[in-house]
């Protein structure tokens, strides 16, 4: 294993047999769908418990929502009607 090129030799043997790519580059390791599953894993790794805690957290806020948003519009009127 000292010699690069002996050992290269040999790696390139080992794909050989087992009807792998000749090239060098790394593509024989890869399978189509490793993107894909790269994909799905971080969707549901980082996106899915992202999401879940922004709307469990947004809850309660969600349900004073229309007491703020009525505060909001009636704001500039009380006070100017005799009330």
């Amino acid at each position: 294993m000292s010699d690069p090129a002996r050992s290269l030799d040999r790696a390139r043997e080992y794909l050989r047999q087992h009807g792998r790519s000749e090239k060098w580059n790394g593509a024989g390791f890869r399978s189509k769908s490793t993107g894909t599953y790269l994909m799905v894993s971080t969707l549901l790794t980082l996106v899915v418990p992202a999401v879940y805690a922004l709307v469990e957290n947004s809850k309660p806020r969600l349900a004073a929502l229309p007491a703020r948003i009525e505060a909001w519009y009636w704001a500039p009127f009380k006070g100017r009607f005799g009330e």
